[in-house]
């Protein structure tokens, strides 16, 4: 088997795993396939939305940076402003754990 069809496979997993509230798990498929094909945009997709639907912000910062890194198009506008969000409710976060 391929390694994107691997890639696939955990991604799929993943999906599913949201849907039955696996979270956890479901963000360790993602990585999973990221593993094996870190410049697959459909893990890293559904692995962002997951965590800032999460508003595990830290993660989320760090997933768009690596994305970032391995994306074809690193100065879109739209990534970095989705990156700069990340950072910013990642600040507001801990600025309210500080409190």
């Amino acid at each position: 088997m391929s390694s994107r069809m691997r890639a696939k496979e955990h991604t799929q997993q993943g999906i599913a795993y949201v849907h039955q509230g696996r979270i956890d798990d479901a963000i360790r498929e993602f990585r999973s396939a990221l593993e094996i094909c870190p410049d697959d945009p459909m893990p890293r997709f559904e692995l962002t939305n997951l965590l800032r639907e999460q508003r595990r912000w830290e993660e989320l910062a760090r997933e768009l940076e690596e994305f970032r890194s391995v994306c074809s198009f690193p100065d879109d506008p739209g990534l970095l402003s989705d990156i700069a969000h990340a950072k910013e409710m990642l600040a507001e976060h801990r600025k309210k754990e500080d409190s």
